[in-house]
């Protein structure tokens, strides 16, 4: 009865990817735009967009100085400030994922409660 099921690596990271595009394509818009207003969401898109090219750049440039070096962020961080560094860096990436993928399925459980409770207050009228 101890069956286990194994999680190939497309579909970890299939899990992986879906849960980027589910947070940041439809939870994160409906948020801001409940808070802040057209305007407001239209500020914070510009800085965010901004903020992401610069970031995109940066990867760019590193890559383009230092090609040997393709493990991502883990790797530039203990390439260039030694391994303490590099280790800590990764361990927050790992705790970061973690906690974003806790955060996810948090969110799910709250919007189905929420969905099947106002499916049980409708269904009889």
């Amino acid at each position: 009865m101890d069956k286990r099921v194994r999680l190939s690596a497309p579909g970890l990271m299939a899990m992986v990817i879906g849960s980027m595009v589910g947070v940041g394509v439809f939870s994160l818009p409906q948020a801001l735009g409940k808070y802040t207003g057209v305007v407001g969401s239209l500020i914070s898109w510009t800085i965010t967009g901004s903020g992401m090219l610069i970031l995109a750049l940066i990867f760019q440039r590193l890559a383009w100085r230092k090609p040997e070096l393709d493990a991502g962020v883990y790797t530039y961080a203990r390439v260039g400030f030694g391994r303490y560094t590099g280790f800590s860096v990764g361990v927050r990436l790992l705790v970061r994922q973690l906690s974003r993928q806790r955060g996810v399925s948090r969110a799910d459980q709250v919007r189905a409660r929420d969905r099947r409770a106002f499916i049980r207050r409708w269904q009889y009228v």
